[in-house]
């Protein structure tokens, strides 16, 4: 292999990138496929996604809702949170000690709003789901979750929820990005990769999962180890569930469930691995409190978690096809509205940029917004 695995995550977390001026590989053929304004694939893909977003929206009026679909909000009023926060600070006493250090530490990382908790807050709301589950269960402990959930007391859940929400605010109404959610989120990311070097790929995406674990989660390989053994289930699909304070257990926590895609008849293949990533990503980004609503949790959920996905495969299929991460390659079984050699490379680029910034909050920055409008096809401009 051109390079070895170590230096491959040194690139994705942008710490080592060669200087090298990205090339084009069969750029006629890319320019014929993607460059002309009137590419008829691009823009039949461009309306049906405009349409289904358009037919979304009009659906949600005419029941009475928001024009955009926004999750179920659990958050409590200011004052209820407070209610709860008195209360538990009234049980300290009769708390072991141990109990007695954790929710001590919950409710010294509330931040208040004018006198009140600020519900808006990721750590005041994992701190009053903390107290709410506490003055459920006393004087019994609370029940111990699957390793393959995140509640309040996991630094995972809603880790990125601070960003993601500023990203809904900004840009959930953005035809743009509702535009590129729609398109990026579909099986193209699945065939990017070549089924004939499985073996290859699979060893390295397992050590993708455990370095990212490691860099952004802040867990250990063990940790990882053991999430997967009890998150995979075969013959199922990835996804995150997210339960409410309203079921039998009144346990709020992100359940994230995994699956391996592969299908030689459809010439489809992704990594579990890069599955779990996925999740994972949903659950730093989920604002603890909030249930996904019929149409997925916000408008944008989905689209920091395809822009990674395609980042990925793209790192992984130049680790094992030895091309330099910054040469923009055209994935021949890809038929989407957006070049995915192109994105990648820009999106690499940026992470070399801004090192230390997570893939949602990158979304934020003013030349995403400008890629973004670029990127764009409205169906009948």
């Amino acid at each position: 292999m051109k390079k070895t695995f170590l230096g491959l995550v040194a690139l994705l977390l942008g710490t080592v990138v060669t200087d090298a001026v990205a090339q084009t590989v069969n750029s006629s053929p890319l320019k014929q496929r993607y460059g002309a304004a009137q590419n008829t694939v691009a823009r039949n893909i461009s309306r049906k996604v405009e349409h289904e977003i358009a037919a979304q929206m009009a659906a949600s009026r005419a029941a009475g809702g928001p024009e955009r679909y926004v999750g179920k909000n659990y958050q409590p009023t200011p004052e209820q949170a407070r209610d709860v926060f008195v209360r538990m600070e009234n049980l300290m006493d009769k708390l072991p000690q141990n109990q007695r250090e954790f929710y001590r530490g919950k409710l010294d990382t509330v931040k208040l709003d004018n006198g009140l908790p600020d519900v808006n807050d990721v750590n005041t709301m994992k701190a009053y789901l903390a107290g709410y589950k506490l003055l459920k269960y006393f004087p019994n402990e609370v029940p111990r979750i699957r390793m393959s959930s995140f509640a309040e007391n996991s630094v995972v859940l809603g880790a990125y929820a601070a960003d993601f929400r500023e990203l809904e605010k900004k840009f959930g109404g953005n035809w743009a990005y509702q535009w590129l959610t729609k398109v990026l989120y579909d099986e193209n990311r699945f065939k990017m990769l070549p089924l004939e070097f499985r073996d290859e790929i699979e060893p390295l995406a397992w050590e993708m999962l455990y370095s990212l674990g490691e860099k952004e989660l802040g867990v250990s390989k063990q940790w990882m180890s053991f999430f997967m053994t009890d998150a995979i289930m075969e013959d199922f699909r990835s996804v995150t569930y997210i339960s409410d304070l309203d079921n039998p257990q009144n346990d709020w926590n992100a359940q994230v469930i995994l699956a391996p895609i592969f299908s030689e008849e459809k010439g489809k293949y992704f990594p579990v691995a890069l599955c779990a990533l996925h999740e994972l990503l949903h659950v730093q980004n989920f604002f603890p409190g909030v249930l996904e609503a019929e149409e997925g949790k916000y408008v944008l959920t989905e689209l920091p978690n395809s822009i990674r996905d395609i980042m990925l495969a793209d790192i992984l299929y130049k680790e094992v096809m030895g091309i330099d991460l910054m040469t923009e390659v055209e994935y021949p079984n890809v038929n989407s509205a957006v070049d995915y050699g192109k994105l990648a490379v820009f999106f690499h680029k940026l992470t070399r940029k801004y090192p230390d910034t997570n893939i949602t909050a990158l979304l934020l920055k003013p030349e995403v917004t400008r890629y973004f409008q670029e990127l764009y096809m409205p169906p009948y401009k």
